[in-house]
């Protein structure tokens, strides 16, 4: 006798579920309001342009400036590239993470150019910090942007209401902080 797969259909009804405007603090911060890169805010973006150098040396450089001392090594499934707890924003100390594309990647960054499986992202904000930053040396698709804002958000709701900031530094951004600080990038 054949085998018989009942045919079962059932019907769900699913309900507005609403989150209140209390459990989400999001706020995209540029990078010249980082207290230790203020030296940013003196140089405009189109005076600069940006010249691609290795991940390792320019994680380096920003180690330097924030004072952190750590050895952070890479691999495929890395969260992030640097955690630390040295960014200093609105006064105070706040734990980051840092996703760092290496100069290998060229084009308008999409999240699909994120991670083998365009995961980058997502792994980026299972890191325990309440400040995120990407940083890529060419141009950000508004894509990244949404999915930066998107992830903060949920990060912000799973914190019930824990304020989450992240930014996003593109190649001109990447090109202001090496011009304002130039012996940190050697």
């Amino acid at each position: 006798m054949p085998k018989r797969r009942p045919d079962l259909k059932v019907a769900v009804k699913v309900g507005k579920v609403g989150i209140p405007k209390s459990f989400v603090k999001v706020k995209y911060v540029a990078i010249d309001e980082l207290e230790q890169f203020k030296k940013v805010r003196g140089i405009k973006r189109l005076s600069v342009q940006a010249v691609p150098m290795a991940e390792s040396k320019f994680k380096k450089g920003i180690q330097k400036l924030l004072g952190d001392t750590g050895k952070f090594q890479d691999w495929g499934g890395e969260s992030n590239d640097l955690l630390t707890t040295r960014v200093r924003l609105n006064g105070k100390r706040a734990p980051a993470a840092f996703a760092l594309k290496g100069k290998g990647k060229k084009g308008i960054l999409t999240p699909a150019m994120m991670g083998k499986n365009g995961d980058q992202i997502p792994r980026l904000f299972k890191s325990p910090a309440t400040f995120y930053a990407l940083q890529y040396w060419d141009q950000v698709g508004e894509a990244v942007y949404e999915m930066m804002n998107t992830y903060a958000t949920v990060r912000s709701i799973h914190g019930v209401g824990e304020p989450i900031h992240y930014t996003v530094i593109d190649g001109q951004d990447s090109a202001r902080i090496i011009k304002a600080y130039p012996n940190a990038f050697k």
